[in-house]
């Protein structure tokens, strides 16, 4: 990403204090470590994330340059500044890594977490401010194709961010894309009933047959 913020990846105030920062890494890291993720890019990604921020965030030397680099350099600033292309670059990288995953293997909160990351309140101020419609749209099909694999409940909370970039037609793109997820996720409780409804059908089958 153009302009990470640590504190954001692990989830921690600016004041946490290390044993808050430990803590909270050591939880992320179990989460999303390759070994509990087999396979999933996405998780991959988001662990090695936590890992540099941890990185920094642990070792003060680092952690006050950091400081010194992030709030008060300009250049810095400067050099980092997020643009509506930068962003865009960032959801067509995601949707590109997602395109080639395995969508069975996809942890789903690592996925939201990408998505949130893209999503975050700064960038989403950045692209209201700038009003680049041509931009904001590119950015919203880019994430549509990235939830794709991404299950209702989770893409509910992208949903909203992605409503606040929305004009007219693509409002009407994201409320189809969102109920097509609901009832999918409908179709897929019903799917569960309906299996087991077979399986016991095929059980009382077989029960009378072996009766006769």
């Amino acid at each position: 990403m153009p302009s990470k913020d640590y504190y954001i990846i692990l989830g921690v105030k600016t004041t946490a204090s290390f044993d808050e920062i430990k803590r909270s890494y050591r939880r992320l890291a179990f989460k999303y470590h390759p070994d509990k993720n087999p396979g999933d890019t996405i998780a991959e990604v988001t662990f090695r994330e936590i890992v540099e921020a941890y990185e920094i965030l642990s070792d003060a030397k680092k952690r006050e340059d950091y400081h010194y680099k992030r709030f008060y350099t300009y250049n810095y600033k400067e050099a980092e500044r997020i643009t509506p292309h930068s962003v865009l670059k960032d959801a067509l990288k995601l949707q590109q890594l997602v395109e080639r995953s395995d969508p069975f293997r996809l942890n789903q909160d690592a996925l939201l977490f990408q998505i949130e990351d893209v999503l975050n309140e700064n960038n989403l101020s950045i692209l209201n401010e700038e009003k680049a419609v041509a931009i904001n749209e590119q950015i919203i099909n880019a994430l549509l194709i990235t939830c794709k694999p991404m299950h209702f409940s989770f893409y509910a909370k992208v949903h909203e961010r992605l409503m606040q970039l929305s004009d007219r037609n693509t409002k009407q793109k994201l409320n189809q894309f969102h109920k097509a997820k609901q009832k999918d996720q409908s179709w897929g409780k019903y799917k569960i009933v309906v299996a087991i409804v077979i399986a016991l059908i095929m059980c009382l089958i077989i029960f009378f047959i072996n009766k006769l």
